[in-house]
């Protein structure tokens, strides 16, 4: 936490514009022509832009119809960042001091007159401009200087965009087969991950199913196994009935017998 602290932005500072609600895309991203540099750096500043939009709200007060103030608390969608580890940042940081290096040899090889900076009495107030170092005499003259400074470091820039740009030449044609490999390796990894996805969502619907027809299996079951007693319980009762029934008529054939018998011995005697 206090290493995210320390790094973060300082979009805490109430001091400091901050971007009410969502930031749209054309609002960053606003110029067609731009170089990759340039789209990479506007892509990130858009990221950061929604993160802390949303990390770090700006709270609005609104006036109802009552006159009275309340402040919208809208957030736009979270926006993730990447975890940056140590290392890269450490790695980061020692680049761009050896880049500056690089740029100020270009200048030196450019200006010969770089070097008088060490050399001047009184650095603080002198200024490089109109290729030489002058005295500053008013704000004029520092702004004069800062565009000839941002003209230089442009050109450097430029100067060691080139030098990249044929090195990426380079490698593109050194390495375009295993780059064309790897391209066809992540389209698989893709396209096995949307697979392997596709299977972990069906196997969870299979098994909420399974779990459901596992309960309903059970409750019918047991209907059933009432059913079946039921009836048992019922035919129980059918044959006691039936078995009295019988007996009733065994009975009532021996009378029927004995009534016959005695007719019989009356019409003999």
């Amino acid at each position: 936490e206090r290493l995210y602290e320390a790094r973060s932005s300082v979009v805490k500072r109430k001091d400091l514009p901050r971007p009410v609600g969502a930031v749209e895309r054309d609002q960053v991203l606003r110029e067609k022509e731009l170089s990759d540099a340039e789209s990479m750096i506007r892509e990130e500043m858009l990221t950061l832009l929604r993160h802390d939009a949303h990390a770090h709200p700006f709270l609005v007060e609104t006036e109802t119809k009552k006159k009275k103030k309340q402040k919208s608390n809208a957030l736009p969608p979270a926006t993730p960042l990447e975890n940056i580890p140590e290392d890269a940042l450490d790695a980061a940081k020692e680049l761009l001091e050896r880049e500056t290096k690089e740029s100020i040899e270009l200048i030196k090889a450019k200006d010969p007159n770089y070097n008088n900076l060490a050399e001047s009495k009184s650095a603080s107030s002198d200024l490089f401009f109109k290729n030489k170092w002058s005295e500053k005499k008013n704000e004029s003259d520092a702004l004069e200087a800062a565009r000839d400074e941002f003209s230089t470091i442009m050109e450097a820039a430029a100067a060691l965009k080139k030098r990249a740009d044929k090195m990426e030449g380079k490698l593109s044609v050194k390495h375009g087969g295993y780059v064309k490999r790897a391209e066809g390796m992540l389209q698989s990894v893709l396209e096995n991950f949307g697979q392997m996805k596709h299977a972990t969502i069906e196997k969870a619907v299979f098994e909420n199913l399974k779990q459901h027809e596992d309960i309903g299996a059970q409750q019918r079951v047991a209907r059933l196994q009432a059913n079946i007693a039921k009836l048992e319980e019922q035919q129980t009762l059918a044959q006691r009935h039936y078995g009295t029934l019988l007996q009733k008529k065994q009975r009532l054939l021996a009378l029927k017998r004995t009534a016959n018998m005695k007719k019989a011995s009356a019409k003999a005697v």
